[in-house]
């Protein structure tokens, strides 16, 4: 295949025969360019303005021509471009020089300034072009990190990135201050629900943000693209990436998502459509192919590029797309005037951007070097997938009842949504120092059995799960198949495809017993924004170990003094017990007795009632049997009966327990009392004589 260089490329078309083609080629790679590209005179005067000028700064020719190029300088800059020019004319070119310029309205833009001498063909400087390349998204992307970091902060502000909440089965949706700017609302105005979101969505993205949600719920994860309409009427576009949490039955539960205001890069991609950079400055290589698939041009950053990736001028067909032929048959098919790329060359991303120029029967492709944004993609998409690992695991903290339970919840969780290759947890074994696993998950099912790792000072204490424990601390090691701590299972490394581990120390009450490692399969996966939100995991898994060693310190506690009580209890009822047999067996002994008294005071009324049964024969013959004699008679052996009757009553009532309490007066109950009793008294010759005091009532 015929490669030529740029200059060769040119000096073919500057022949006398074709002096219009020439022209109308670098008038359209001017007016194509999305760069600005200016001519000046030396003294800075403007003396032309394309259109990548007036997207950029907003002037359009009419309005700048004739005026200083000081104008697009900082108020605090004046002298800028005047420093600058004097290089110029002392014959020196300016690269990359990075600076910020003020627009039309006032907005300050980043951007990167090529300053070169425009000579006569006798080599005398005659004027100045200066190209500037706005760069403020690439300013932006190279402090993604830094602002993930701060995502909880400000940072949400600064790069326009807000997050949300959604819990699906009530319909609730929850967005941050920082979100609702990017839909143009007032903090606090958004209604939470689906309807009110799809309200705010371009009516022509609808059904393309319903897909999205459509394939959120199937997948678990999915990224999106839509136009919002403000209140103000201005379109912006948003890029939305969602996650939906599932529950035991795998029925959606909660989602959390996050967007972030893609407006200006969609019309960066826009101006990629017509974009063509000045061919020998543009710092990026820019590739011209003929419809036959031949390198007809390059520019001098392609060999540059080239040369930075350890490759030759001859190899620049690694920036040609290899289906470039599919490409040029079924461009109008494709009903696309712009074609994109990606490609992958010696560990660099490189993206392309592919325009057909029908005019020149050439296919001109741009190159840019998308390594640090993808990189900062992929960091950005660790960073998520590690918050969804925080708070599922907060959420599992809470729920757990046991040590074994959360461990093994905490490791499933690890690898469901972190989507890590391994993750496990071990335990100091205190006598012999190896660590012994107690719970894992992930595809590198027999790992452990072929590893060993201790906390001792050997080599398999050197890795990040002895290190960890051994020192209190997170231990992070970026490449597992060159790192000397990791040598002893280096092999198994290699076998499972893990490339990354990190572990975090796991603590009960201040001391270290064990650890949680992870392992991953990209190279320098855990990078230091990680860093902070992996101490944070160790510091909730550790106070959840407290918790629960308080709790099960506390359950012991009152199982012993349940014990306690109920030997208490059982040691109460045998006292009792001992202390009824005692009550009974003195109220027996008192039965004896009061048997004794019963059967001396029956006697008495006996022999009264048999007296007066024997009188009344007599009384019959002599004569004295009448009424008022039968009447004394009858009373007189009531009066026995009676007194009968109340020792049968008080013999009955000696064995009945917690009599109900009523009053009495205290000398009738001594009175008789006395009545039962005095008679025994009689047979040792003694009497009991009874004083009745005034009157005393008691209750019993």
């Amino acid at each position: 295949m015929n490669k030529m260089s740029s200059d060769a490329y040119l000096g073919g078309l500057n022949g006398k025969e074709n002096p219009f083609i020439l022209t109308s080629y670098l008038e359209t790679i001017v007016e194509s360019s999305g760069d600005a590209i200016i001519g000046n005179s030396l003294d800075g005067i403007i003396l032309s303005w394309n259109k990548g000028a007036q997207d950029i700064f907003g002037y359009s020719p009419e309005e700048i021509i004739d005026h200083n190029i000081d104008i697009l300088s900082l108020p605090k800059r004046p002298d800028e471009f005047s420093k600058i020019f004097e290089k110029i004319k002392s014959g020196n070119h300016v690269k990359h020089y990075d600076t910020i310029l003020v627009s039309k309205e006032g907005k300050q833009t980043h951007a990167s300034l090529c300053v070169s001498p425009i000579m006569d063909d006798a080599g005398r400087t005659i004027g100045v072009s200066t190209i500037a390349r706005e760069i403020s998204n690439q300013k932006h992307t190279d402090e993604a990190p830094r602002q993930c970091e701060e995502r909880m902060h400000l940072a949400h502000q600064m790069v326009r990135f807000g997050t949300l909440e959604w819990d699906i089965q009530t319909g609730v949706i929850l967005w941050t201050p920082e979100l609702e700017a990017l839909y143009g609302l007032r903090p606090g105005s958004f209604p939470g629900t689906l309807g009110a979101f799809m309200e705010l969505v371009h009516p022509e993205d609808i059904p393309q943000v319903e897909r999205w949600v459509r394939k959120s719920m199937e997948t678990g994860l999915s990224e999106g693209e839509w136009r919002v309409i403000w209140p103000d009427g201005t379109l912006h576009w948003l890029m939305g990436l969602l996650q939906v949490f599932r529950d035991e039955s795998g029925e959606p539960l909660r989602a959390i998502g996050s967007n972030m205001d893609i407006t200006e890069q969609k019309r960066t991609k826009e101006r990629k459509r017509h974009l063509a950079s000045f061919p020998q400055l543009s710092p990026n290589p820019i590739i011209e192919v003929d419809f036959k698939g031949e390198v007809t041009f390059f520019n001098p950053a392609t060999e540059k590029v080239l040369k930075s990736l350890g490759l030759i001028k001859n190899n620049i067909n690694a920036f040609v797309p290899i289906d470039l032929d599919d490409i040029i048959r079924d461009w109008n098919k494709q009903n696309e005037s712009t074609l994109y790329r990606e490609k992958i060359i010696n560990g660099k991303v490189f993206h392309m951007s592919i325009h057909l120029v029908p005019q020149f029967n050439t296919v001109r492709i741009y190159v840019y070097d998308v390594t640090k944004r993808k990189d900062a993609e992929e960091k950005l998409k660790h960073l998520n997938r590690l918050y969804a690992i925080l708070s599922e695991t907060n959420q599992a903290i809470a729920r757990a009842t046991d040590r074994d339970n959360l461990f093994q919840d905490i490791c499933r969780i690890a690898v469901e949504h972190g989507d890590f290759r391994f993750a496990w947890i071990g335990l100091t074994d205190e006598e012999t120092g190896v660590v012994k696993p107690i719970a894992w998950s992930g595809s590198c099912e027999y790992l452990l059995d072929n590893i060993r790792v201790t906390v001792n000072e050997e080599p398999e204490g050197m890795g990040p799960t002895g290190s960890a424990i051994r020192n209190g601390v997170l231990r992070i090691v970026s490449d597992t198949h060159t790192d000397l701590r990791t040598l002893p299972w280096q092999d198994e490394a290699r076998k499972y495809g893990i490339r990354s581990a990190a572990a975090i120390p796991l603590k009960l009450n201040g001391k270290a017993i064990g650890a949680f490692a992870l392992y991953a399969e990209g190279k320098n996966y855990f990078h230091g924004e990680m860093a902070g939100l992996l101490r944070q995991l160790s510091t909730d898994i550790s106070f959840a170990l407290s918790n629960l060693d308080r709790e099960a310190l506390r359950k012991e506690a009152e199982r012993a003094l349940r014990e306690e009580t109920l030997e208490r209890l059982r040691t109460l009822e045998m006292l009792q017990e001992k202390e009824n047999l005692l009550i009974l067996q003195s109220r027996q002994a008192a039965l004896g007795e009061m048997l004794s008294n019963i059967a001396h005071q029956w006697r008495q009324p006996l022999n009264g009632l048999s007296l007066l049964v024997q009188d009344i024969p007599l009384a019959y013959e002599l004569g004295e049997l009448d009424h008022a004699y039968v009447e004394g008679t009858a009373k007189k052996a009531m009066e026995q009966i009676v007194h009968m009757s109340r020792t049968i009553e008080d013999f009955m009532n000696f064995f009945v327990p917690d009599k109900e309490k009523v009053m009495f007066e205290v000398s009738q109950e001594v009175a008789k009392a006395l009545a039962l009793v005095k008679d025994s008294f009689k047979r040792f010759n003694s009497t009991l004589s009874h004083y009745p005091p005034c009157s005393l009532h008691g209750v019993g």
